[in-house]
């Protein structure tokens, strides 16, 4: 009777145990939603969208990386009957920690994107410069976004030059032909009203 009474003790402590740690993670889940909605804001509707689903990836990853971290608590990893599993499981959180960078870095382009006036051409310019995570990023990402500014205003202007190349030609060619066919006109009507008299 005291087996079983054990065996009941150390069964409802570990569910307690679980419930406790979910409730941490839901909890820890709600609260970065939180953080997230109060403090980023953007212009763009699509560039929230698409942060807030990369924030909710990045939780996931976090989550999983928690789970490796627990699996490599419990795994001896140098122990030789576990190695074939532990190869893996390194592996895997080499992967989770690749991907939760990728996305942090996309985020951190989409939140670039949305602040500059130049929009997805500052984030071009940033990318073509391969600025590193650093803190003197504040000051490139200004730099950046004045250049790629810079370069949208060039091309609206050679845009608008063009615009209004084409719209002069097309005044001067219609005034042209319009002048042509009234003197062609002009001298038939002369010719039908005044001819030549013949000798």
């Amino acid at each position: 009777m005291t087996e079983l009474k054990a065996y009941f003790d150390i069964k409802f402590d570990s569910l307690k145990k679980e419930i406790s740690e979910e409730q941490k993670l839901s909890t820890h889940s709600i609260i970065k939603k939180l953080k997230l909605d109060k403090e980023v804001s953007f212009r763009f509707s699509g560039n929230k969208k698409q942060f807030n689903f990369n924030s909710e990836i990045i939780e996931s990853v976090e989550d999983s990386l928690q789970l490796v971290s627990q699996l490599k608590d419990v795994i001896d990893l140098e122990d030789f009957e576990t190695t074939s599993f532990a190869a893996p499981l390194l592996n895997l959180d080499e992967y989770l920690k690749h991907t939760q960078k990728l996305i942090k870095k996309r985020n951190k382009l989409i939140r670039i994107a949305d602040k500059s006036e130049a929009g997805w051409a500052a984030v071009d310019e940033y990318l073509s410069n391969e600025v590193a995570f650093s803190p003197d990023d504040e000051k490139k990402i200004r730099a950046v976004e004045t250049r790629a500014l810079r370069k949208k205003r060039v091309k609206d202007a050679r845009v608008s030059q063009i615009f209004k190349l084409s719209i002069s030609s097309l005044i001067l060619h219609t005034f042209i032909s319009r002048s042509l066919f009234l003197q062609n006109n002009l001298s038939l009507v002369l010719y039908r009203f005044f001819p030549t008299k013949k000798e």
